[in-house]
């Protein structure tokens, strides 16, 4: 049926310049997701433990939020998205935005991603 819920879409837009509180208030707007705030919070806030290979690649020191690192765009989600997944969805995007040779030339600069995204 059209209907069926595992193939729905939730649409859900960041939009540039939203910290990772806004991101939880537009969560908690969203009546379509099946978690809050807290439970993305949670995910991405600080003292949260994160993928090892994105936690090396952008510098990001230990117990750090994501904050900076939510890259703005509109999303197309599936119905079951869980915090994890939303988190994992928008930091895949915001390393395919940036684009390798930004990394190269940060690091041949001596700086971490994570402290130009601190920095802007």
């Amino acid at each position: 049926a059209l209907t069926d819920s595992t193939s729905s879409i939730i649409i859900f837009r960041i939009p540039e310049g939203s910290r990772l509180e806004e991101i939880g208030q537009l969560i908690d707007e969203n009546t379509l997701l099946g978690f809050n705030s807290m439970d993305f919070l949670s995910v991405v806030g600080s003292n949260t433990p994160q993928d090892p290979t994105f936690t090396a690649k952008v510098g990001l020191p230990a117990n750090a939020s994501l904050e900076g690192f939510m890259f703005p765009d509109t999303y197309q989600l599936p119905a079951n998205v869980t915090p994890e997944m939303l988190r994992d969805i928008v930091l895949e995007r915001f390393l395919e935005a940036v684009g390798e040779q930004i990394f190269i030339d940060i690091a041949q600069d001596g700086y971490t991603m994570y402290q130009i995204v601190t920095l802007a």
